[in-house]
């Protein structure tokens, strides 16, 4: 429960393995009162993918996620769905444009490890809301809206790359890139939203505790590119 509300879901999902097809649905139902508004919403993913028992063990994945808006923002039923938590950077592009509200993403990942070190990730995410009458929402905030629907839907395009490496048993090091096309939503809106790019280089360490001799020790080695939860 958050900020008056209740929100009820589940999660069913199957490892990522060669000659293996993995699936994972994810579904979310929230019921309460925010202000003097009620509220009621839900969401869902879906994704479906294929591990190649080749070299490189190339997979293919698509997902599928969607967060119905609010068709009538002035009435007294809230029915934008609230993520939350940010949860934006492993699902809706790197970037964190777009978050789990008024959302339709549509995405296809490719990803291959050449070596066991090495992890390649390309992403291709189509971005359009759920309720024209609804905002586009990012991440923190609402960025834009129109009430009347006239703009449409579509938000946007987005391509992301990644890289992650393991350099040893504890440190990773990970970059990435994206770009950011926008669609005629925001070009009908007038917005100030160009063609973008945004891009991280990261070092990670980690050590857990050794409770037989009370000292920091390295932990198994990472997992790369594993999942975000």
């Amino acid at each position: 429960m958050a900020g008056g509300l209740w929100t009820f879901g589940g999660r069913l999902r199957t490892p990522e393995a060669p000659k293996r097809v993995d699936l994972m649905c994810e579904f979310a139902w929230q019921s309460g009162r925010q202000a003097h508004h009620r509220h009621s919403a839900h969401a869902g993913i879906v994704s479906l993918g294929y591990t190649a028992p080749v070299a490189w063990t190339p997979r293919i994945g698509f997902e599928y996620a969607y967060s119905p808006g609010d068709r009538t923002p002035d009435d007294s039923v809230v029915e934008t769905f609230d993520p939350l938590y940010p949860t934006t950077h492993p699902y809706y592009g790197i970037m964190d444009y777009f978050s789990w509200r008024n959302l339709r993403n549509a995405r296809v990942s490719l990803s291959a490890r050449p070596t066991t070190k090495l992890r390649l990730q390309l992403d291709y995410h189509d971005f359009r809301l759920a309720a024209a009458e609804d905002g586009w929402y990012s991440s923190s905030a609402k960025l834009l809206q129109d009430k009347t629907g006239g703009s449409g839907t579509h938000v946007g395009h987005e391509l992301d790359f990644q890289v992650d490496y393991k350099l040893s048993a504890r440190t990773a090091i990970s970059a990435g890139y994206g770009h950011f096309f926008p669609g005629s939503y925001v070009a009908r809106q007038k917005a100030q939203v160009a063609d973008s790019d945004w891009g991280y280089l990261q070092v990670s360490t980690a050590y857990q505790p050794d409770h037989d001799t009370g000292r920091w020790r390295p932990p198994r080695p990472p997992e790369i590119g594993g999942s975000e939860e």
